[in-house]
């Protein structure tokens, strides 16, 4: 009897115990400086993702899904889902400032800032609604590019215990995002007028900054959603006491 309940006991810890990578530092609670070049250094060198440590494949990543939603009031009043999506250039994210992480995760910040030169998103699209109040449809290939690109994340966690430790899974994630140059394309880009139709992309290029403060909110809601599928992983996975040193 004592035999099967140590075997037990065995498997129970092997099962529901998760080691720590050693091909990633820790670092302490509210080090804000280490968890700056961590970060920094997981997604430069972690880019074909990380089993161990739950962490998706960063460069390129994929995702099944992805939607942007504008109003009907504004200039680019667009109903834009993209499939099989591919994004690149995470690789060359340096974060530059990290606040919080602290002991108590539900009273401690988790702000992290980052910036990269470009982040390219690229799938096929089905499209409808107005771009620049041209009535527009579409089914083909997508590509966004952005160019300068400065990042800020906060990341709103829950609590839950399992198995006498504190967990904190990602509740929710705000991204707020800047770009300098942002350059979209379409193929198979239909207008009613097809006199425009051919110089579409043209057209929302050269008002590709006006055309970016309208789709800012939604793109920045379809990055945060991202996010959180990244970060879902390690913070799923780990003990919130266990990804930091003791």
């Amino acid at each position: 009897m004592f035999n099967q309940i140590l075997v037990f006991v065995i498997l129970f810890v092997g099962v529901y115990s998760f080691k720590f990578p050693a091909s990633i530092q820790q670092c302490k609670f509210g080090d804000t400086d280490c968890l700056r070049d961590v970060m920094t250094n997981v997604i430069q060198t972690q880019t074909s993702g990380n089993e161990e440590f739950a962490l998706m494949p960063l460069d390129p990543l994929k995702l099944d899904k992805l939607s942007i939603l504008q109003n009907q009031n504004s200039p680019v009043s667009i109903r834009l889902s993209l499939f099989n999506v591919t994004l690149t250039g995470i690789k060359d994210i340096v974060i530059t400032k990290v606040v919080g992480f602290e002991e108590i995760p539900m009273k401690s910040k988790f702000e992290v800032t980052g910036k990269t030169k470009r982040l390219t998103i690229f799938g096929k699209y089905i499209l409808s609604g107005k771009i620049l109040f041209l009535p527009v449809t579409g089914n083909g290939n997508a590509n966004f590019t952005f160019e300068n690109v400065n990042i800020d994340i906060k990341v709103i966690p829950q609590t839950e215990m399992r198995d006498g430790k504190e967990y904190a899974p990602i509740k929710n994630v705000i991204v707020k995002f800047s770009t300098t140059k942002f350059t979209p394309h379409f193929t198979n880009l239909l207008v009613k007028n097809e006199g425009i139709s051919n110089s579409l992309n043209a057209l929302m290029q050269d008002n590709s900054y006006e055309l970016f403060k309208e789709l800012k909110v939604p793109i920045e809601n379809a990055v945060s959603e991202v996010v959180r599928t990244v970060l879902s992983g390690p913070f799923g996975k780990f003990a919130y006491r266990d990804l930091f040193l003791p």
